[in-house]
């Protein structure tokens, strides 16, 4: 029998034998990769988009205050609203951002204190965009708490005719986020985030398709940067490629390019509502309208019922399953209009 004595020493011995290499090896075990955001079809779940990855890119103003840490803060928003439930996240410093803002990004900095949040590459491009005119970034609006660029055909300070897309930020008070955020359609954004998604009004011009989401200041917890990206075709999906691409450089979900499994139909348009699940859980609820003329598609709150009304036009009703609320769409064959 090996006595306790001698048992200690050897263990110790072993121990002292062991190479430092090799401890620090077993101690510092690499960490597991974080499974990037990915989309899919309710409807049928062997449908996946494209993962969503990378951080947002934010030019920091001038004068930037001292870094302290190099992993963001996050602020929860305090409130009792379920409009505004997720965490609010500080942007992180650094980044490229597309050559299109290389012209205005140092008048940003010297003008405006807001942390500017600016894409690495454009999105929600038309395509149809005539190649002799040049898409510029103006820097519309500008101060100490506010900034608004606008994305258009040459320069353009917001017209209808010149704009397609703009992106601003400005400071708001804490105690104001319910208002702000639940003024609109809650959508899912990368990071946590939730947006709230205003469409477009038409009356009878239509106007742009919006969505606004919140980050932290920084300066105060009072005080949050509300950012808004909105876009000219009035399309939900449009607008959703501008805040992703704002906020994570990758690519937005992608509204559904069919009708769907389960339709209503009338006059030869078909409609449906369709559910696009996150990784994360969160949903984005669609409804699609198909005829001969192609296909539309807008955001819902929730899941929905859905029927055509018997009118003179052809006029879609969703009823949120939960809240029973009742929305009209007017679909003219190539958008869907709320009434």
């Amino acid at each position: 029998m090996v006595r306790p004595s001698l048992m200690v020493t050897l263990v110790l011995v072993l121990a002292a034998c062991t190479p430092a290499s090799e401890a620090a090896t077993t101690s510092a075990q690499p960490a597991e990769p974080t499974t990037p955001l990915r989309t899919e079809v309710v409807s049928d779940p062997a449908t996946a988009l494209e993962p969503i990855v990378a951080p947002t890119t934010v030019l920091q103003p001038t004068p930037t205050a001292p870094t302290t840490s190099s992993a963001p803060s996050t602020t929860a928003v305090e409130t009792t609203s379920s409009a505004v439930v997720e965490p609010v996240a500080e942007t992180a410093e650094g980044g490229a951002v597309d050559p299109i803002f290389d012209p205005i990004t140092d008048a940003l900095r010297a003008e405006t204190t807001v942390s500017i949040a600016l894409p690495e590459q454009l999105a929600g491009i038309p395509k149809e965009s005539d190649p002799a005119v040049p898409l510029l970034a103006t820097l519309a609006d500008v101060s100490a708490d506010a900034h608004r660029v606008v994305i258009g055909h040459g320069p353009c300070d917001g017209g209808d005719a010149c704009r397609i897309q703009t992106i601003s930020a400005r400071r708001v008070a804490r105690n104001d986020a319910i208002s702000i955020l639940g003024a609109g359609i809650p959508v899912p954004l990368p990071d946590g985030r939730t947006g709230s998604y205003l469409p477009a009004e038409c009356a009878p011009i239509c106007g742009d398709a919006s969505i606004t989401w919140l980050d932290a200041d920084g300066t105060s917890r009072d005080i949050l940067v509300a950012r808004t990206v909105t876009h000219r075709s009035g399309r939900a999906s449009d607008a959703l490629a501008v805040a992703w691409s704002v906020l994570s450089r990758g690519s937005a979900p992608e509204a559904p390019a069919v009708c769907g499994f389960e339709t209503v139909a009338r006059d030869g348009a078909v409609a449906a509502v369709q559910t696009i699940r996150l990784s994360d859980g969160r949903e984005l609820h669609w409804l699609t309208a198909c005829s001969d003329d192609g296909i539309a598609t807008e955001l819902l709150a929730g899941r929905a019922d859905l029927r055509w009304l018997d009118d003179t036009e052809p006029m879609l009703e969703t009823r949120d399953q939960t809240s029973g609320i009742a929305t009209r769409h007017h679909y003219d064959g190539s958008r869907l209009h709320r009434r």
